[in-house]
């Protein structure tokens, strides 16, 4: 997470896989799915998530509509 993106916008893992977001921004932001919530990720930190089913996984930052991204699980 860094000028307001999420970087890479979109990433694909394998199922058992964890996805670590990053903030590298001023401000705190969130990575927000239907089937996992980080919670607020505050400048400087990190949080990461495992991915134990294939899908594909949209997700957005409550605090910033405009950021958005997808996980890709095969």
């Amino acid at each position: 997470m860094r000028n307001l993106q999420f970087y890479p916008v979109n990433i694909e893992v394998k199922r058992g896989d964890a996805v670590e977001w990053e903030n590298d921004d001023l401000v705190p932001h969130t990575a927000t799915s239907a089937s996992f919530d980080s919670g607020t990720i505050v400048s400087g930190q990190s949080w990461r998530h495992t991915f134990t089913d294939a899908g594909n996984f949209p997700y957005v930052c409550t605090f910033h509509s405009q950021m958005k991204g997808v996980v890709i699980v095969k």
